[in-house]
């Protein structure tokens, strides 16, 4: 039980009443299970380049899993069946002068639709500071 003060409109005074934490309706703001992932996962490892007289190079992997919730899994394969995504990265920045940086990046990953292919994609950037 539960005790609190209120207004009584039988004696008209302040009184403490009880009440039956059971009977009382929890609130519902949204669905019980909203998010569209059950779980996910990110690990990666970057740093300065080990390469003698590429101090200013920097390098970094990853990877990243994202495992969908069963219920959409479920909801989704009537129109479009899905599964968990997860994918690889590796990036290398080239200091090619200190104001101008280039940086290769390949990425693969398998997507969380399965009538999808899986991806490879190669990109190359470059940046310049002023």
């Amino acid at each position: 039980m539960v005790g609190f003060v209120v207004p009584c409109s039988i004696c008209n005074r302040q009184a403490l009443h009880s009440v039956d934490p059971t009977s009382i309706p929890a609130p519902r703001v949204a669905d019980t299970n909203p998010s569209p992932f059950r779980w996910s996962a990110n690990i990666g490892i970057g740093g300065a380049s080990l390469i003698p007289r590429r101090q200013h190079d920097t390098f970094g992997f990853g990877y990243f899993y994202l495992g969908v919730n069963d219920s959409l899994k479920q909801l989704a394969a009537v129109v479009e069946p899905i599964q968990d995504e997860r994918g690889v990265e590796g990036f290398y920045n080239i200091a090619a002068t200190p104001w101008c940086h280039i940086t290769a990046d390949l990425q693969a990953v398998t997507p969380g639709r399965q009538r999808a292919d899986d991806l490879l994609l190669f990109s190359l950037r470059a940046k310049l500071d002023f």
